[in-house]
Formats: structure tokens, sequence, C-alpha cells
């Protein structure tokens, strides 16, 4: 098992042009990283991150949370963003000039005892990451081929964990949104995999199938499974979301179930 990071460059290196994340702009619209853009981005920020030495970095979205854990920084879940993302591209571009070897040089030193987040007074290291995206690909069975829609918070383990790095993991193509706007985005994409946020009631059908998924390692997140195989995966509990089913060999049902 790798790191995150070296796993996210093997997914760079395969991925190439195919699209790797999409983030919604508006409706129906969605800007869109191939896998040679979202890797070189992380590159470039990361290049920037280690030169400034910055301790920790905040999980403003996926380019930040990956370029963090590729530069040794320490993801805090609790604090904003402090410096702008195209001027640290940018100071990392020049650094990646000067240096071509200094990225493959920084997350090859990585352990899995290295920290890699905080949040709430709780430790993360990249072993646990690594941990928790493997526990979460074993059960989904997510592959390179897979799309995962996600609108869990980065504000939250679950929100890291599910939403950003089970995608750079795999290889699969990532839709990143909000869940006021769930319903018409399931649509956009069609994926196999949901993460969204869910309220604090249980679909009938699914409620003697409730499992955590290694809940200490990701607090918040669980999955239910009903007869028809349809799997349904919640994070956070927060007030006026529902839940939406997956799936792994039919078409995906939209809508959600309250």
């Amino acid at each position: 098992m790798n790191t995150v990071a070296a796993a996210f460059a093997g997914a760079v290196h395969h991925g190439r042009d195919r699209p790797a994340l999409r983030t919604r702009v508006g409706p129906g619209a969605w800007a869109v990283l191939s896998w040679t853009e979202y890797g070189r981005w992380v590159r470039h920020v990361a290049l920037a991150l280690a030169e400034s030495r910055d301790a920790t970095v905040a999980t403003a979205g996926p380019v930040w949370v990956l370029a963090g854990l590729a530069a040794g920084s320490v993801l805090d879940l609790d604090t904003p963003p402090s410096v702008d993302l195209a001027a640290l591209g940018a100071r990392g571009a020049v650094i990646d000039d000067e240096r071509p070897d200094a990225f493959e040089a920084m997350w090859s030193r990585l352990t899995f005892d290295d920290v890699a987040m905080v949040h709430d007074g709780h430790t993360f290291t990249h072993g646990t990451l690594a941990w928790g995206v493997r526990s979460l690909e074993e059960r989904l069975k997510v592959e390179s081929s897979d799309r995962v829609l996600s609108t869990l918070p980065l504000s939250t383990p679950g929100g890291v964990v599910a939403g950003v790095l089970l995608a750079a993991v795999t290889g699969a193509e990532l839709w990143m949104t909000e869940p006021t706007s769930l319903a018409a985005d399931v649509a956009d994409a069609r994926p196999r995999v949901v993460f969204t946020t869910g309220v604090d009631l249980w679909c009938p059908p699914c409620v003697a199938g409730i499992a955590a998924i290694d809940g200490d390692l990701l607090p918040g997140l669980a999955v239910a499974e009903d007869d028809d195989g349809v799997t349904y995966v919640r994070g956070p509990q927060v007030a006026g979301t529902g839940w939406v089913p997956v799936q792994r060999d039919v078409p995906l049902r939209g809508g959600t179930c309250t």
C-alpha cells in the first residue's frame, strides 16, 4: 500500500488526458481538469508550499488537499486559506523549472507515521488516510473507470477521504458540487458512487443494514444496503438534505430517500 501522494502520482501518470476533476460553476456547467492538468496544479502548489515551509494547509479544495499532503504539510480542516492558489501555482512552476526532480523527491520521503491532518483535536497520519481510502475502495469497489460525485464538506475527515482522496488514489473521475443542486448534478454526472450529507433519518428498508465504514477513521460516514444491492453512502448529518442511492451494476436511481 502506498501513501496517498504516491498513489496520486500513479493515477496522474495513467490518467493523462482523461477528465480527473469537475467542479460545478453553475447549473449544468462544470470546470474540468484532466489528470495531467490536475497533477500539474498539485505539483506546483506543493512545491511552493514546501518552499514557504507552511506547517499547516487549509483544505479549500482538492488541489489544496493533495498539494498539502505531497508537501508534507499538515492539513488543518478548521482553518480557511490565507494564500491565493494561483500565486502558489505560479511560484511552484518556477521552482519546478529550476529543480525538476524536487516534487518526486519530496513526496517519496513521506512515511505512514508522518502526521497528515488535524481536526477537532484529532490527529491523522498518512497511514491512517491511506487505510481509510483502502477501506472505501474495497467496500465500494471503486475503479478508474468510475465517476464519483461528492457534496461532502472538506472541513470533515470524511469529506477529505471520501470526497477527494478516494478518486485521487483510484483514478476515478471526481465531480464536486453542493447538496442543494444534487438531483440535477446526479443527472449530469451519471456517477456510480455518490457521497452526500444526510439528515438523521434512514430509509426504512435500509435500517437493518446500517454499518459504519471504519468509523474510527472516518467519523460520520456510514453505509446501508437494501435488498436490491443499492448502497447508500452518508456523510456528516446536515439538516435539509437526504439520501442518494449508489449502485455498481445498474443505472443510478435519481432522487433522495427520506
